[in-house]
């Protein structure tokens, strides 16, 4: 039977809600800081094509293989760590 068989005075009274029936305690506000990623991994390729704006949290899991190569190949021996990342070429690339 649940609440609908009771008065409304015993109905049990959700959160103040939103027309989009979000409650409003359960609302957060964000800063959402947009990051400029280069689509191919390339610093060097700065065409307008090449490049997307992203918020941070996209960025990272944009480039989240890309920087797992990138510490698969330092902890490898392959590249001295003290050389900056910017300098390796991503896989694939010549």
């Amino acid at each position: 039977m649940g609440w609908r068989g009771t008065l409304l005075a015993e109905r049990p009274r959700p959160a103040h809600r939103v027309r989009t029936g979000v409650a409003l305690g359960a609302v957060r506000i964000t800063k959402v800081v947009l990051a400029c990623a280069h689509l191919d991994h390339d610093p060097g390729s700065s065409a307008p094509g090449n490049l997307k704006a992203l918020s941070q949290r996209c960025h990272i899991l944009h480039d989240a293989a890309e920087h797992r190569w990138q510490r698969w190949w330092i902890a490898s021996g392959c590249v001295p760590a003290a050389t900056s990342t910017r300098t390796l070429a991503s896989p694939g690339s010549s």
